[in-house]
């Protein structure tokens, strides 16, 4: 079955306010939902994230989930992470084009920082649905002009960033390049044609890294990916260790140029 094709556009579901799009997008699959479809709030009241955290997602911001229902194990799944990431970057940065040094960054495994600041966060769920595959739930969530909470070193958005405040325009953007970056990964069926897309636009190799593990932390150099999509963590010994879970703090850095994507 294929991910993605030409032809009519997925459906939109949207919401004033709900609890978590990922969830409603899977909660649906589970009741027979087997067209592609978007799930869209203006507010969430019970967003998740990595490892089970909580929080409250503002009006103002873009929170939306594309709904798959694919004929495909989960090992056949590797890189939908990264074509995400690729997806919302190009997103935000077309958001930003001709704005100064908004220093755009891809952080392993699902963050886009601008000048070191959060500025989106993805999130994929999957479920197995037996003998009609597989769900995943592509979870984005972009702060476009919502109210940030906490330290404000630590979170940004586009209109912060001096751009758009319209999150419908940043929607019917992001739509697209998902579309687009599904197709070049169907394409291959896997992680090789996405990698080097995702690398482009990631924290540079050399980077210093701090991967924070159930049982204590660890200091290195970021070093890549492996062919699983888990980061590469050079340690000082030379050796290579490779990470498929854990939280990474990075070094402050001088911002590398960039060419384009």
């Amino acid at each position: 079955m294929p991910i993605a094709r030409r032809g009519p556009e997925p459906d939109v579901l949207r919401f004033a306010v709900t609890g978590s799009t990922n969830a409603d997008a899977l909660r649906q699959a589970r009741k027979g939902r087997a067209a592609d479809a978007w799930f869209v709030a203006e507010e969430q009241n019970g967003g998740r994230g990595r490892h089970g955290r909580h929080w409250t997602s503002a009006r103002g911001g873009l929170y939306a989930t594309r709904l798959l229902v694919l004929d495909l194990p989960l090992q056949n799944l590797v890189g939908l992470t990264l074509v995400a990431g690729i997806a919302v970057y190009d997103t935000a940065a077309s958001h930003l084009a001709g704005k100064s040094e908004p220093g755009l960054m891809l952080k392993w495994p699902n963050d886009l920082l601008a000048n070191g600041a959060k500025l989106a966060g993805i999130l994929i769920e999957t479920e197995s649905l037996g003998a009609r595959g597989t769900a995943i739930a592509i979870g984005v969530g972009l702060n476009v002009a919502n109210p940030l909470s906490g330290d404000a070193a630590k979170a940004t958005s586009l209109s912060l960033l001096g751009g758009t405040k319209d999150v419908g325009a940043v929607f019917s953007t992001l739509g697209h390049a998902l579309a687009e970056q599904l197709m070049v990964w169907d394409a291959s069926r896997g992680f090789a044609a996405v990698a080097a897309a995702w690398e482009r636009r990631a924290m540079a190799v050399g980077t210093p890294t701090q991967v924070r593990l159930p049982n204590g932390a660890i200091k290195g150099t970021y070093a890549g990916l492996d062919s699983t999509g888990g980061l590469r963590l050079r340690l000082a010994s030379g050796a290579i260790r490779a990470i498929h879970a854990g939280e990474i703090t990075l070094a402050p850095v001088e911002r590398r140029t960039r060419s384009q994507p």
